[in-house]
């Protein structure tokens, strides 16, 4: 078991190796190198692995890797509820805080733009869930004049919903139905349906072409003025 492994992450793992029937951590080799894959499943052809947040180059790497031989099932976790239990400058234990973040499905596009892998239907799925967490905090100094928390582990309270993208269709249907068939960055931002106001809307609108872009289902077909044309990529049309 890796040493950095958090309860939440742990929990998650348990839970699917519970669910598929799966050995938890277990060791393989793809061509002549060496890999752990969180869970694999009895008949050993799906490996699941649960990744909280960063899906940069170590993990896709992994990701790519584990391609050639197995369908890839991600799990990735997205807090909506937080129970902070935070402890004081002088080691005090101060009163617990639960906060709501504004946190949805369409954060998860905020972490895939580092995800360059090409999406193939029949090699990998992402299992998006809405958690509630419980979360362990330090003192950790002052930030402009605030106390500033450090978080030091993650615990699982409840699996609130599940969304699964398992195919171009799936990832389509996270986008507004009015869009027309070539938009930018700034038809999607007006037509999203989703928490916060414009701002929020435009970071995940950028971030959802760019990642889908980047997976294959998108792609840029030009610019008007300076901003970039998106249209569904060929071979994804429904």
């Amino acid at each position: 078991m890796e040493t950095n492994e958090s309860q939440l992450h742990l929990s998650l793992k348990c839970a699917i190796a519970q669910r598929v029937g799966g050995q938890e951590e277990a060791d393989v080799i793809i061509e002549d190198e060496h890999y752990r894959i969180d869970v694999l499943d009895e008949r050993r052809n799906i490996a699941h692995e649960v990744q909280v947040g960063n899906l940069g180059k170590k993990f896709y790497g992994k990701v790519c890797k584990m391609m050639k031989q197995y369908q890839v099932q991600i799990t990735y976790p997205i807090p909506v509820i937080q129970h902070l239990f935070r402890t004081g400058q002088d080691g005090e234990t101060l009163e617990p805080k639960t906060v709501h973040k504004r946190n949805d499905y369409y954060t998860f596009f905020q972490d895939l733009v580092s995800f360059r892998v090409k999406f193939r239907e029949e090699k990998i799925r992402f299992n998006l869930l809405l958690v509630e967490e419980k979360v362990e905090q330090v003192f950790a100094g002052f930030k402009y004049r605030r106390p500033h928390y450090r978080s030091t582990e993650h615990y699982l309270v409840n699996v609130l919903d599940e969304m699964v993208l398992k195919s171009p269709g799936d990832f389509f249907s996270m986008l507004p139905g009015e869009l027309p068939d070539s938009f930018t960055n700034k038809n999607l931002a007006n037509k999203l349906d989703i928490k916060g106001g414009p701002r929020r809307k435009k970071k995940i609108a950028g971030a959802m072409t760019y990642s889908l872009c980047l997976l294959g289902i998108l792609k840029r077909m030009g610019k008007v003025g300076n901003a970039h044309v998106f249209s569904i990529a060929n071979g994804n049309a429904s």
